[in-house]
């Protein structure tokens, strides 16, 4: 599939096809002498796409996140049918390329500067499931008009490979990690350090929000073992307001290692059936945890929510609950039984677990979990 053909020609210094739409506001028309470029590229490719107005600065392309303002339409014989999206008072923002919005726009987008404007026209296979408006017919095709608010965009340089396993969205890594200013090319004022005072690794789960924009989309693809140098731009870090010693519009600069990247190991006992539960859902589950032996056996048990005389209700993606089981409880069907065998640094970690006087898990122990999925996941946003 071409990502982006050249949608025009320049004729008496505007673009040949310009003559050939009306606004929005009446209709589409693509008369007989301009051809019909909108069937043929919806046969091709299910995309058509036409810049109405060029912005300036950089280009955007995949990894950038982008903000932008939009409407959409059901779109049909030529004409805009009904509006079925569009950005509220805020811009939507999103990373480019990364199926955060519907394919169509993460395609379609790629090229446009800021204070852009581009048409899209996209058919079912580019509208997709997942950012699907509501109340479609499964052939509609739909219309978006794009406004290219701002990107932004880190810049990422290796400072040594790692020999570990690669890290992406999704995935628990523990990182020492610094930071400075940035100004002028170089280092300026440094405002944290996870090394201090002989400070342990900081678990991350990469993707979930747990540290800035900027330097979570900079953990991705490292290497445990490997370091690396981040540069976050003011509007991917703390913005216009700051926060603690970073003041407001702050360029940063973080220089972070991959300590560990431990996983989760998953056993599924019983299959389950039905909707697979994930980041964004409602799950009930019955719960049981013991301590891991040194033969990574169960030992004393600690929990067993049959005990309470009711299952535990939790939202996938609120990160409420502990890294190992948050990971360990997706793709989780209903009915399912999972046996997860979670690493210290996944569960109570280096402070264990205490209750009045009593040590329940021992500090840097691994546990065990039984899960069962008790019912059809439920969507909350």
């Amino acid at each position: 599939m071409r990502l982006l053909r050249p949608m025009f020609r320049l004729a008496a210094g505007r673009p040949a096809w310009s003559a050939c739409l009306l606004p929005l506001s009446a209709v589409l028309v693509l008369t007989a002498g301009c051809g019909d470029p909108v069937a043929r590229d919806l046969a091709e490719d299910g995309l058509h796409v036409e810049d109405v107005t060029t912005g300036e600065g950089l280009v955007a392309s995949p990894g950038d996140h982008l903000r932008v303002r939009y409407s959409t339409w059901v779109w049909r014989d030529g004409e805009t049918v009904r509006e079925v999206d569009a950005s509220g008072e805020e811009p939507l923002g999103f990373i480019l390329g990364r199926g955060e919005v519907m394919p169509g726009w993460d395609t379609g987008l790629l090229g446009l500067q800021p204070g852009g404007v581009r048409r899209l026209i996209m058919g079912p296979e580019m509208i997709g499931h997942e950012h699907r408006p509501r109340a479609l017919a499964a052939d509609d095709v739909l219309l978006s008009e794009v406004t290219l608010v701002d990107l932004a965009r880190i810049q990422v340089q290796e400072l040594a490979a790692g020999a570990g396993r690669r890290l992406d969205r999704g995935d628990y890594v523990t990182i020492h990690y610094e930071g400075w200013q940035y100004r002028d090319g170089e280092k300026a004022e440094p405002f944290l350090s996870s090394r201090e005072d002989g400070g342990e690794p900081v678990g991350v789960m990469i993707g979930a929000g747990m540290v800035n924009p900027g330097l979570d989309q900079g953990l991705e693809g490292m290497r445990v073992g490997g370091r690396r140098q981040v540069i976050v731009p003011p509007s991917l870090a703390y913005g216009d307001e700051g926060r603690g010693d970073v003041p407001p519009g702050a360029t940063l600069l973080y220089e972070v290692e991959a300590v560990s990247g431990p996983e989760v190991q998953v056993e599924v006992v019983r299959e389950g059936d039905g909707q697979p539960a994930g980041p964004g859902q409602r799950v009930q589950i019955h719960l049981a945890g013991w301590v891991a032996d040194a033969e990574g056996g169960k030992g004393a048990q600690f929990q067993d929510s049959r005990d309470l005389g009711s299952p535990l209700n939790i939202i996938l993606g609120s990160f409420k609950i502990q890294p190992g089981l948050e990971l360990g409880l997706r793709g989780m069907r209903p009915g399912e039984i999972r046996r997860l065998q979670v690493p210290a640094a996944m569960a109570f970690g280096r402070r264990g677990y205490h209750r009045a006087d009593r040590t329940l898990v021992p500090p840097d122990t691994d546990v065990i979990y039984e899960v069962e999925l008790l019912a059809e996941p439920q969507t909350t946003r």
